[in-house]
């Protein structure tokens, strides 16, 4: 499913029905039946408007004219004032990835206004480091840390259950997971 979200965002899509082949959940998040309004975070920085150049292609011309810049940040949500309707059923949940590059590694800061440990968590930080090591290979330069900020990060009671197993369970080299301290 990681591959399918990553290939969806890097298409600069917003269609549900190629998102859904690889999640179907997805649907729940839908105003229209036809499309995903708010986690579209690949039409927001891969789309090109107007004969313009996309957030993406602007943060690498500016990563290469400057690389210390301070302003290398891709932004997810399409509307501000939008987002704060009640009745939207999905609103981006990553507000901003930045790209520091520092010591000629590429540093990526992430924050996320909220975030689902179970169904989010671990696709939003595949994608946000995959978008980091296609910005490290496009510059030349080395893959530096990841940092990812939630707002609100969250645990649903639905879930409790499948993340009291996951803690449970014991890696490949036999040591139990270092967060419950067992």
């Amino acid at each position: 499913m990681a591959i399918g979200e990553l290939c969806w965002h890097l298409s600069g899509s917003d269609d549900l029905s190629f998102i859904a082949r690889y999640a179907p959940r997805w649907r729940e998040f839908s105003d229209d039946d036809a499309t995903i309004a708010g986690s579209c975070y690949g039409k927001r920085v891969f789309e090109q408007r107007d004969g313009e150049p996309s957030q993406w292609d602007r943060l690498i011309d500016l990563l290469r004219v400057d690389p210390a810049s301070r302003r290398a940040v891709l932004h997810f949500e399409e509307s501000p004032i939008a987002a704060l309707r009640p009745s939207l059923k999905d609103v981006a949940c990553a507000i901003t990835l930045q790209f520091l590059i520092r010591d000629d590694a590429v540093h990526a800061v992430v924050y996320m206004r909220s975030n689902d440990v179970i169904l989010g968590l671990p696709y939003d930080v595949f994608l946000f480091t995959m978008l980091q090591e296609i910005i490290s290979t496009q510059l030349g330069l080395k893959l530096g840390q990841y940092h990812h900020f939630c707002g609100s990060l969250h645990l649903y009671d639905r879930h409790i259950d499948l993340a009291e197993r996951i803690l449970a369970t014991e890696d490949r080299s036999g040591t139990r997971c270092h967060l419950c301290n067992q």
